[in-house]
């Protein structure tokens, strides 16, 4: 039996935030693209039933920073930039550390990610994005993942384990 994908209006079904945040423009556009030619990696990821959790998460976040200063650059990012989510991801889950932890904090869309509050010190500037090379190995893994899936050839998936295409 073939892999049936999610279409991007049911992957996004339980996710409002993020819905809300690439709009019904990206939404029809990644749609009308073919699965293993979009450029934006989450068109491709948000079609993998298995992936569903790292977007519920997405979109708590989006929710969660919504009012944080800069979010708007998070948000703009996640529309145009196809090849920056792993960078994003990462800038988000440091966001979530440190509001757990209780800092204050920006985030800044020019020079380092973060400005964070410490006390009656001047801000921590923080850079927190993972390199490109990283978006490259996502890039290959969730394509990878696609054809998998297509040609129905189960014998493993890429990206099982740390450092990337791990076949079993």
């Amino acid at each position: 039996m073939p892999y049936e994908f999610l279409s991007l209006d049911e992957a996004l079904s339980d996710l409002p935030t993020l819905r809300k945040v690439l709009g019904t423009r990206w939404i029809d556009r990644e749609s009308d693209i073919p699965l293993l030619e979009s450029a934006f990696s989450l068109a491709r990821t948000l079609r993998i039933k298995e992936l569903s959790h790292l977007h519920a998460t997405l979109d708590r976040r989006l929710s969660d920073f919504r009012t944080v200063s800069g979010a708007d650059d998070w948000q703009n990012r996640l529309r145009s930039d196809g090849q920056g989510f792993r960078e994003l991801q990462t800038e988000l889950a440091f966001a979530d550390l440190l509001q757990q932890r209780g800092y204050s904090f920006k985030h800044r869309d020019k020079g380092p990610d973060f400005s964070i509050g410490i006390g009656d010190e001047p801000p921590l500037m923080v850079e927190a994005t993972t390199p490109r090379v990283i978006a490259w190995d996502d890039d290959l893994d969730t394509r990878l993942w696609i054809l998998i899936r297509i040609s129905g050839n189960h014998c493993g998936d890429p990206g099982s384990g740390s450092g990337g295409h791990q076949w079993k």
